[in-house]
């Protein structure tokens, strides 16, 4: 088969992180493989196996004019259209709405089948409305349309009135489970520094928590927009000494191994790659209701914490986290058992039969 995947870049992301698996995965099947992306693979967060053939389309820019907006996405919809031209793909997998929305435009003037993928619930507060009525004129024109969340596939159905498919998030398993033995006083979180995940959140419960008066440490690896605001947060708070923005990570394996307990406070996600992550490695995770399809995988105080995304009760549960050591690393062990059914091999065979059937 021959795959064209086609994203905005593959910087570090959730999104991306698929595309990266999915890739290496396909390839090992036997697939042709083939990336378009308009950033510049320079810019590249996750490598990618020789055997994939790239196409740097151009065209991503900021534009603070209607007329410039207009002219550039239209040059986007030709250059991806020329790349399938180039490629001829079997299947053109797009993710995340702009792009899925430029992709369906474009496989128009070729008659090529594509399929659009919704990775977070994106909806009136945080995607424009442009792009929610181009999202509604475009995808019902899409080969298929999915969704790595029971919440945004329920969403989309009742938005776009066609089938939506519900596909998992590939993701690394141990190869045994193990009792999750971590190594320090830390909690551990993962995510883009960006309004999304609402750190500020996270760092304003640790603040007033048993785990600050103990003396344990918060770090949170990415990077992204909200990095100064959330570094004044935390001097204002006087936390500086216990919160550490880490930065971007090839790896959160290390962090993992320090960790008691990983928690995340988003506003809003699909499927979280790295509390899935978290899970596999048996440390336990702590999530709000608002994080997507964590609150289908997380069963509260059986195989992790699963909490509003209220302050106090945060502070709570963390609490109690803090008091019931040995509970947690149960929490952590049925919480490695959970994630089985995302294993990337098993993973990737239900895309690749998808892809298959896609008329």
């Amino acid at each position: 088969m021959r795959i064209m995947f086609l994203i905005s870049s593959l910087q570090s992301g959730g999104a991306e992180r698929v595309i990266s698996t999915l890739t290496k995965e396909f390839i090992e099947h036997g697939d042709v493989v083939a990336l378009s992306t308009f950033a510049s693979k320079q810019d590249d967060f996750f490598a990618l196996p020789d055997q994939v053939i790239r196409y740097e389309l151009g065209g991503l820019e900021e534009t603070k004019s209607i007329h410039r907006a207009l002219f550039c996405n239209c040059l986007r919809i030709w250059r991806i259209h020329k790349a399938t031209e180039d490629f001829q793909p079997d299947v053109l997998i797009a993710f995340l709405p702009e792009t899925n929305v430029l992709a369906v435009l474009a496989t128009l003037l070729g008659a090529r089948k594509v399929v659009v993928c919704e990775r977070n619930l994106r909806n009136h507060k945080n995607l424009p409305m442009l792009w929610r009525v181009l999202r509604k004129i475009t995808y019902p024109r899409a080969s298929a349309i999915t969704a790595n969340s029971t919440e945004m596939k329920k969403f989309l159905e009742h938005a776009i009135k066609r089938p939506v498919i519900y596909l998992e998030n590939p993701i690394r398993l141990p190869e045994k489970v193990r009792t999750h033995q971590p190594k320090g006083k830390v909690i551990l979180s993962v995510g883009r520094l960006s309004e999304q995940k609402n750190f500020d959140l996270l760092i304003r419960s640790f603040c007033e928590s048993k785990y600050h008066k103990a003396g344990w440490s918060l770090i949170i690896i990415g990077e992204g927009t909200e990095r100064q605001s959330l570094a004044k947060l935390i001097a204002d708070l006087g936390i500086v000494d216990q919160v550490r923005l880490m930065g971007l990570s090839r790896s959160i394996d290390t962090y993992l191994r320090e960790a008691s307990l990983f928690v995340l406070t988003s506003r809003y996600e699909g499927t979280p790659n790295a509390a899935l992550e978290a899970m596999a490695s048996g440390v336990p995770v702590m999530a709000t209701e608002t994080c997507g399809e964590m609150q289908n995988i997380l069963i509260n105080r059986f195989n992790g914490l699963l909490v509003p995304a209220n302050e106090s009760l945060i502070r709570e549960k963390m609490d109690w986290a803090c008091e019931n050591p040995n509970e947690l690393v149960k929490l952590g062990k049925e919480g490695s058992l959970s994630v089985k059914k995302f294993e990337k091999t098993h993973v990737a065979r239900k895309w690749r039969e998808f892809l298959v059937s896609v008329k």
